[in-house]
């Protein structure tokens, strides 16, 4: 039986670099162990350590808890951002290509939002866009917008 070697520094930094690139690509830990032929431990221990090099680094304990917060806030920013747009753009009778990227835009921080709550497990299915075959109109979406309650939220904050 072959004696175990000690990695030396750089081998280990690289390890965590993969290790790292693995969990963002949202692997799980044992998913990363097996795909680098490592135990599950020493992957534990690698992304403990990339977390004390960042707190360190930008002088605060990382938690996720707080950065999903925070992300999942700005999505909600930019989300009311692009229908306070719309409403703008419809308000002064604006072109269909502007009103349509308003709409994207608010979808697709929308979507992003969603995704994300889906990926941390924070909700249990993930929703569907709708058929792109078909493009919403205006009276369609606002619709949505109302029965989802956003856009009673959009008219009060521009009434404030």
């Amino acid at each position: 039986m072959a004696a175990k070697t000690r990695a030396t520094e750089a081998e280990i930094e690289q390890r965590r670099a993969e290790v790292l690139r693995l969990r963002f690509a949202q692997l799980s830990e044992s998913e990363i162990a097996e795909r680098m032929g490592v135990s599950v431990p020493t992957v534990s221990r690698d992304l403990a350590a990339i977390q004390a090099e960042w707190a360190n680094r930008f002088g605060t304990e990382f938690e996720p808890a707080r950065e999903l917060g925070e992300a999942v806030a700005l999505y909600k920013h930019l989300e009311g951002a692009a229908l306070r747009e719309l409403h703008r753009v419809e308000a002064e009778g604006g072109s269909t290509a502007a009103r349509l990227k308003c709409m994207q835009t608010a979808g697709a921080m929308r979507d992003s939002r969603l995704d994300l709550l889906h990926k941390c497990g924070l909700v249990g299915k993930k929703v569907e866009p709708p058929p792109q075959n078909r493009i919403q109109n205006a009276n369609e979406i606002r619709e949505r917008l109302r029965a989802s309650g956003i856009l009673d939220e959009l008219t009060e904050s521009s009434v404030s």
